[in-house]
């Protein structure tokens, strides 16, 4: 690797164009990034072997729309009772918000999937993708719908979208690496046999309702790893709302042990990327801002946006449906059984239509 960064900086100093070496892992290493990418969206979707589901209730949700002159009349009442309230900063503040959603979160319904059900969330999200090697960085849009059965069996299905570059000089250091191919649009489609897929980070269903034992679990990053520090509490705690079925308890016990984190901002009437309005609440770390959007009058997460510290806009996700669907919109491409062992029976649909079996 020292190699090969040796021969980029060559290159920087005066050759043309990259060395075939350089070309090749940064071609590498951008396809890495967009099958894989950032730290919030990897931590969708997890893929786990050998987990086993216990059987779940039947459960509907309620709509989560709201027109956006109700959306702006609930979002000032919150932010009247919270912020005009004589608090001292933003941390008493962001408590307030956060306990206003816990309170709400507790009366919605469940998105538990019963047997032979499936959480159905469709989403849109952005993520940069860099080759840093030739100095390449692009960002990425797709549509992401995945369908999560109780059984953790299902389907994920990716529609990546033309790639954007933060400045011109970012599109012509991957031109220049001949990299504008990876980020073109294209499907993935896969679908799980049971056991494959999990609903989370962990079995949300074994997770304590009681604040103080959910916070200890956090703490001791028993729930999913990570460093310490305010900031990895803050990202955990959206991981524990997106493309999740966290019961009501559950969600208003994540909202209160969010409400004990640290150098959280509120920043008032948002919107997502989407355009749809919430509160937003942030945390800045090493000039980076994290940003969480919720729904008032569901304590539903709408969406999610990251900006570097140059104030560029590094990632966006909007989370448009999460409910419960009755089954699969059709029949996989090739029997999805036996139970998932080391990943036995996963099928990819590839671009031409072939269907690959993996594991078996």
């Amino acid at each position: 690797m020292i190699d090969e960064l040796g021969r980029v900086r060559e290159f920087r100093g005066g050759v043309p164009a990259p060395t075939a070496e350089a070309e090749q892992a940064a071609r590498a290493a951008l396809t890495r990034a967009i099958a894989h990418p950032g730290p919030r969206a990897g931590r969708r979707a997890r893929v786990t072997p050998g987990r086993t589901r216990t059987t779940r209730r039947r459960v509907w949700l309620l709509p989560a729309t709201v027109t956006a002159a109700v959306a702006v009349a609930i979002v000032a009442l919150v932010l009247a009772d919270v912020l005009g309230s004589g608090s001292p900063g933003p941390s008493p503040a962001a408590a307030a918000v956060f306990k206003r959603l816990a309170a709400v979160a507790s009366t919605q319904p469940s998105n538990v999937p019963g047997p032979g059900q499936y959480l159905y969330v469709d989403s849109q999200q952005a993520n940069l993708s860099e080759a840093p090697e030739v100095g390449c960085t692009m960002l990425v849009p797709e549509r992401r719908q995945i369908w999560i059965g109780a059984d953790g069996s299902g389907r994920l299905l990716e529609n990546t979208r033309e790639a954007s570059f933060p400045t011109a000089a970012d599109r012509a250091a991957c031109a220049r690496a001949h990299l504008l191919g990876q980020a073109a649009p294209g499907t993935s489609d896969m679908w799980f046999a049971p056991d494959c897929l999990s609903i989370g980070p962990t079995n949300l269903q074994a997770l304590p309702t009681d604040p103080a034992a959910l916070r200890a679990l956090l703490d001791a990053r028993k729930i999913e790893g990570g460093p310490p520090g305010p900031a990895e509490d803050f990202v955990q705690i959206g991981d524990l709302l997106r493309e999740t079925d966290a019961s009501p308890a559950l969600r208003a016990a994540i909202y209160k042990v969010a409400a004990t984190i640290p150098g959280v901002a509120v920043l008032g009437p948002a919107r997502d990327h989407a355009g749809r309005l919430g509160i937003g609440l942030a945390y800045d770390g090493s000039g980076a801002r994290s940003e969480l959007i919720f729904d008032p009058r569901t304590s539903a997460l709408l969406g999610e946006l990251d900006t570097s510290p140059s104030g560029a806009l590094s990632g966006w996700a909007v989370y448009l449906q999460s409910r419960i669907v009755n089954g699969l919109p059709h029949q996989p491409p090739a029997p999805l059984r036996p139970a998932c062992v080391n990943y036995s029976g996963r099928a990819v649909q590839e671009r031409d239509g072939s269907t690959l079996m993996i594991g078996r």
